[in-house]
């Protein structure tokens, strides 16, 4: 890209492969780092602009608080409030945030380290969460073939249960023509009555 060059929006938003909606945030928040030109209502961005958010996505990406982030970029970048008024005011102010972290550096280390191990913390929560989905899928899969093999072994019982049934039937038809043969005389087995 040329510094010559003004950006619209889109073309900031296709430079830094972020969300829109990131883009947008960030140059409202951090807009006394931000030069702007104004074609009529359209506002259109210069080449350091894209210098300024490629900083904040690095600092973001180093999990630094906004105003750290302000801080910080008072050291790289120009301030360009149009007012001289704003842009001083504006850098007492980040000085006074600054001093006031570097005032307690135990209590702001204190609560960085907290913030860290609350994240930390969500983070193991969220990996929790999805080994106890997948527990949980996995237990239904189970109790789903245990259903399965349930509704086998009935019905192989119930299979059994007929061929005991019919072999009893069976069973006891012949032991009562052999017990009808039995009772026959020699003569009536011999004539086949």
């Amino acid at each position: 890209m040329d510094d010559k060059i003004l950006y619209r929006m889109k073309d900031i938003v296709d430079e830094m492969n972020l969300p829109r909606s990131t883009i947008t945030d960030w140059l409202s928040d951090f807009h006394m780092y931000i030069p702007i030109q104004r074609n009529g209502s359209r506002k259109l961005y210069k080449r350091e602009t894209i210098n300024v958010l490629r900083a904040i996505h690095e600092y973001r990406t180093m999990e630094i608080d906004k105003q750290e982030i302000m801080y910080r970029l008072k050291e790289r970048f120009p301030i360009v409030l149009d007012d001289e008024d704003d842009r001083e005011a504006v850098i007492k102010h980040l000085d006074h945030i600054h001093s006031t972290d570097q005032a307690h550096p135990d209590l702001m280390n204190f609560m960085r380290l907290q913030a860290t191990t609350v994240r930390d913390l969500q983070k193991e929560q969220i990996k929790l969460n999805e080994v106890l989905e997948e527990q949980e899928k996995t237990i239904n899969s189970l109790t789903n073939e245990q259903g399965n093999y349930t509704a086998n072994m009935n019905t192989l019982e119930n299979r059994i249960k007929q061929m005991e049934d019919k072999h009893s039937r069976e069973y006891q038809s012949l032991k009562n023509e052999l017990e009808t043969e039995k009772n026959k005389t020699w003569l009536q087995k011999l004539l086949g009555k």
